[in-house]
Parts: C-alpha cells; sequence; structure tokens
C-alpha cells in the first residue's frame, strides 16, 4: 500500500508479507514491511535504527494499522543502499544501454526500457 502523506510518516510504502505465506511471522501475529526511501544526507538517513522503528510504528498507529506500539512483537531495520534506480537527466540515456545489454542477453525487461524487447 503506498503512503502517499508525509504527515503519516517518512514510509513510502507499507505491505503484509503475512498475508502470501504463514511462515513470515509468529501463529497469531501478522508481518509489516515499511520502506522508506531516502538519500545520504536527508534528516531520515541520520536516524538510528531504534528511531525509525519508533517512528513508522507511530505512524502505523496513527493510521489504524497498529492498535498501540505494545503491539509490536519483533522488528528489524535494513538498509539497502542501492534498492531504487533514481531517475534524473541521465536516465533516458542510460537505460536504454541497459535494455540492449539485456536483450542481448535474451532477457526481458518488463519495464520497458529503451532497446528492450517492451
Amino acid at each position: 500500500m503506498y503512503v502517499p502523506g508525509k504527515d503519516l510518516g517518512q514510509f513510502n510504502r507499507i505491505s503484509f508479507p503475512s498475508s502470501y505465506s504463514d511462515a513470515v511471522a509468529p501463529a497469531g501475529h501478522a508481518a509489516i514491511l515499511a520502506e522508506i526511501t531516502f538519500r545520504d544526507g536527508d534528516p531520515v538517513a541520520s536516524l538510528t535504527d531504534e528511531q525509525l522503528v519508533e517512528h513508522v510504528v507511530s505512524g502505523l498507529c496513527r493510521m489504524g494499522i497498529l492498535s498501540s506500539p505494545e503491539a509490536v512483537v519483533y522488528s528489524h531495520v535494513d538498509r539497502e543502499p542501492f534498492a531504487y534506480v533514481i531517475y534524473d537527466w541521465t536516465t533516458c540515456t542510460t537505460s536504454g544501454s541497459f535494455g540492449t545489454m539485456w536483450k542481448a542477453a535474451g532477457l526481458i525487461s518488463w519495464g520497458g526500457l529503451p532497446g528492450s524487447s517492451t
């Protein structure tokens, strides 16, 4: 679920992995995944893992997804430095190179990159 407003939190997307598998959360519990995208130097980048968890839990409570912070039985923060493509002025020129390379390798880009087969 996309979260469009910063008034709810810095997270821009949440998902519920336990909707797809009962192996991702203990019996009687659910797993919630919150994604926060940021660049080095953004204020959120300087938050500790504990502060990030508090921030997300607070927002999920305001959204009515969690009844209270005490409902959380486990939390984990994983920072992925290259998780998202950052679109800028060079994306169009470089994405064509990737599409051509993937096509030559027999791969299909479902994103429709220039030079790809879609």
